[in-house]
């Protein structure tokens, strides 16, 4: 049954019952039991891509002194990398894991548009989770952008962590652009509650100095699909902070106060 139903996900010919390019949170109840079974093969793991194009669309969008910076980081090698994988992954019926692309929503048609030449290579769906601008939080059709953006954003992520606990998601291993890090600025700073799950999760990987926060895009989501109970697997593919980056800090002795 596993094997037919990932056959039905990830083979065919592209018609409109057979899309390649999903909204996860549109998917037909047939559909949602079909990836649950394939996440469930999987171990309960899949794959998230946190704005694959992040410094293209950027650097599209400004014209003045900015554009200089974006479009340099849009061709870092890290950067281009990612892309490049993310592509590679896409083409390929070897990479197994369900991919879930967290894209702003107002890109949405254009990543589409881009990912679309490489998915009719293999014939694999891909699953798309919209976004606030500037964000990783997640934008549902009933979303409020004119709610306290705390509250709101604590409950968006609420709802996508009952969504993939309902599928059967319980480890993701997360990629994407932007993810750096930051650290207290005097003795008394403590670190955000809401990363606590995360520090445990990495001191349960034996990382002694876990005193940093997360930022950005990247560590939104990190932060937060782990205080919602799914373990996280940060891959060797975000930008401009690396896991070789992290797992350096990590390993040195914290500073005695």
């Amino acid at each position: 049954m596993v094997n037919e139903n990932l056959n039905s996900l990830n083979s065919g010919v592209e018609t409109k019952n057979n899309r390649l390019f999903l909204k996860l949170f549109e998917i037909s109840e047939k559909e949602k039991k079909e990836l649950r079974e394939i996440i469930l093969a999987n171990g309960g793991e899949i794959c998230v891509v946190i704005h694959p194009y992040f410094m293209k669309y950027k650097s599209d969008a400004v014209t003045d002194l900015r554009k200089v910076w974006f479009t340099d980081h849009r061709y870092s090698s890290q950067y281009t990398r990612i892309g490049k994988t993310i592509e590679r992954i896409l083409k390929t019926k070897k990479f197994k894991l369900p991919i879930v692309i967290f894209e702003e929503e107002q890109h949405i048609p254009k990543t589409e548009k881009r990912m679309m030449e490489h998915l009719k290579m293999s014939q694999k769906k891909v699953f798309i989770i919209p976004t606030i601008p500037d964000s990783s939080e997640p934008k549902f059709a009933d979303t409020d952008v004119t709610q306290n953006p705390v509250s709101r954003n604590k409950e968006s992520w609420k709802q996508l962590i009952d969504f993939f606990k309902e599928i059967g998601i319980s480890k993701v291993k997360i990629m994407g652009n932007r993810l750096t890090i930051g650290f207290p600025l005097e003795q008394s700073e403590t670190l955000p509650k809401d990363e606590s799950e995360y520090r445990r999760q990495r001191e349960k990987l034996g990382r002694s100095n876990v005193s940093y926060r997360l930022q950005e895009c990247v560590g939104e989501a990190i932060g937060s699909i782990a205080q919602g109970g799914i373990e996280v697997e940060i891959s060797k593919l975000t930008y401009p902070v690396t896991i070789q980056e992290i797992e350096k800090i990590e390993t040195k002795k914290a500073k005695k106060n």
